[in-house]
């Protein structure tokens, strides 16, 4: 699939976003697979294009220390506790006491 995304941006005439994180967490999932730390170090090597993802987690550590080279957006999603608490069980919290915490 990451093929066909790079070989889509390097025929466009212009310059195109991907949304790669539509159907699920991505920064969750890394934390079990490390497709994430992948695709990106695998997509930054492209001509042209660049790859956008939402998430509600805190675990960024693996993807913050990749060189992104301008190609990789981010869109963090935080909400109140009591939403937290109520609807989007076990996202990451807005405040931690401790690194353990979640």
């Amino acid at each position: 699939m990451l093929d066909k995304i790079i070989n889509v941006a390097e025929k466009s005439e212009r310059e195109l976003t991907f949304e790669i994180g539509s159907n699920s967490d991505l920064i969750l999932e890394n934390t079990i697979t490390g497709n994430l730390v992948w695709t990106i170090e695998n997509f930054v090597n492209s001509k042209k294009g660049k790859l956008t993802f939402p998430t509600k987690f805190d675990m960024v550590d693996d993807i913050l220390k990749l060189d992104h080279k301008g190609k990789v957006i981010v869109r963090m999603s935080v909400n109140p506790e009591e939403i937290i608490n109520k609807v989007e069980f076990g996202t990451s919290r807005l405040k931690r006491k401790n690194r353990s915490d979640k």
